[in-house]
């Protein structure tokens, strides 16, 4: 009987970070290698679809979105809204009913870790429950240290696993405040830290990650635990 293979719940330091573009890029990365790769999205709000966005990426992924709201504010707003709720424990199940043996799974939050899911839950309750690894993916910008240190304390005070840090250029950041948002951070938290250069298009990011090998490192590296 196959393993489970490992999963991972990626969460931003706020919305418009570039979560679905780097949850694209690990699927990519991971197809590439050879895995079996699901991507599974917690709660969707707003018109954007955030699965078939990556599908349409990396079309030899699976996916599945847990709960779709129509208003594109927080998850335990847009469910008040419609008269619904978002619960921890319906979330796991349907996690656990939608993985799949030996697959890599890469779970998605929306905007930051700490948005409500309900008016006592936070993503960061989610992964916690959930006990997977932290992907935290922060912009890279003026100001970035901060919001990052923030986010990474707060997790780490609640017992995360933070597995990476992922900075993802703004195009107007100057490129000295770029270099050293991702030194200092690197430096000051002992976690790989791995920064993304700005591009207009996914294929090309692909092929900048594949040709610089930017997530072929620990704990991106799987082929042991599978």
């Amino acid at each position: 009987m196959r393993q489970l293979g490992p999963a991972f719940f990626i969460a931003g330091t706020g919305t418009g970070v570039g979560k679905t573009w780097v949850t694209g890029l690990l699927a990519h990365h991971f197809v590439a290698a050879g895995q079996s790769v699901s991507v599974i999205k917690w709660v969707q709000t707003g018109a954007d679809d955030d699965i078939k966005t990556i599908q349409r990426w990396v079309p030899e992924v699976n996916g599945h979105t847990c709960m779709r709201f129509p208003a594109p504010i927080s998850p335990h707003l847009a469910a008040e809204r419609e008269g619904k709720s978002v619960s921890v424990d319906d979330l796991l199940n349907q996690f656990a009913n939608y993985r799949k043996a030996g697959d890599v799974v890469l779970t998605e939050a929306s905007g930051g870790l700490f948005t409500p899911i309900s008016r006592q839950k936070t993503f960061a309750d989610l992964a916690h429950r959930a006990g997977l690894p932290v992907v935290v993916v922060a912009g890279n910008y003026v100001g970035a240290l901060h919001h990052t240190i923030s986010t990474i304390w707060a997790a780490k005070a609640m017992g995360l696993n933070i597995a990476a840090l992922v900075l993802s250029d703004y195009e107007s950041v100057p490129r000295d405040v770029a270099q050293d948002n991702s030194r200092f951070l690197s430096d000051y938290f002992a976690v790989p830290v791995i920064r993304l250069p700005h591009f207009g298009s996914f294929s090309h990011a692909a092929r900048h990650s594949t040709q610089c090998g930017l997530f072929a490192t620990s704990p991106f590296i799987i082929a042991d635990h599978v």
